[in-house]
């Protein structure tokens, strides 16, 4: 008898269980139907969702960016560019964009524009770095006092620093035997030349 009685308890569950899986599947097939979303995320978890896509492709993109520096970094400079449009290639194809690099070797033998010129760079000359003040307290004052952009370019073991809004000379240091080294400004920025020259001749 008590057995006959569990299962008809047993029987009872299941019946209960079949009916609310029917009734939540017709629930589910009317809300679709009626264009009800069956669960609404809250802005803090799509939000979530989306800080974490972003995080891990900054990761990914970082990654590949490390792998490619350090496999190019004895390079020779052709080889080194081809090396990067590979890199590009496989950024844009995970969806990760593309870079482009605007400082060390793969510069050299391009252009940039100072001062609204375009001036190619020799093929041994490359950009070492590209500064705001904020980030060179060593500029002179009358620099800091209002935003500026500088571009340093060295040669062999020379560099000039120069004021990419108006072409002005920064800094410069010629390395013994080098105090031609900045010829190629000098022709792009022909107002700039006496002061390049004047400032060859005083260092040693």
């Amino acid at each position: 008898m008590g057995r006959f009685r569990m299962n008809s308890k047993r029987r009872i569950a299941v019946i209960a269980t079949v009916g609310l899986i029917v009734i939540a599947t017709i629930s589910i097939a009317v809300s679709t139907a009626l264009g009800f979303p069956e669960k609404e995320r809250s802005r803090d978890e799509v939000v979530r969702e989306l800080l974490d896509q972003d995080i891990r492709k900054a990761d990914r993109r970082d990654q590949l960016i490390a792998e490619f520096e350090k496999r190019t970094k004895e390079m020779p400079v052709e080889q080194m560019r081809e090396e990067y449009a590979k890199l590009n290639r496989q950024l844009e194809a995970e969806g990760l964009g593309t870079i482009m690099f605007d400082r060390g070797p793969l510069t050299r033998g391009t252009e940039i524009v100072i001062a609204g010129r375009k001036m190619r760079l020799p093929d041994n000359a490359e950009i070492r770095a590209i500064l705001s003040n904020g980030l060179t307290p060593s500029l002179p004052r009358d620099m800091t006092e209002s935003p500026t952009t500088v571009a340093v370019i060295t040669r062999g073991n020379s560099s000039i620093t120069l004021d990419m809004t108006t072409g002005r000379v920064v800094e410069i240091h010629f390395a013994p035997g080098e105090k031609n080294a900045f010829d190629f400004v000098k022709a792009h920025f022909p107002e700039h030349a006496s002061t390049i020259d004047a400032l060859a001749e005083a260092q040693p």
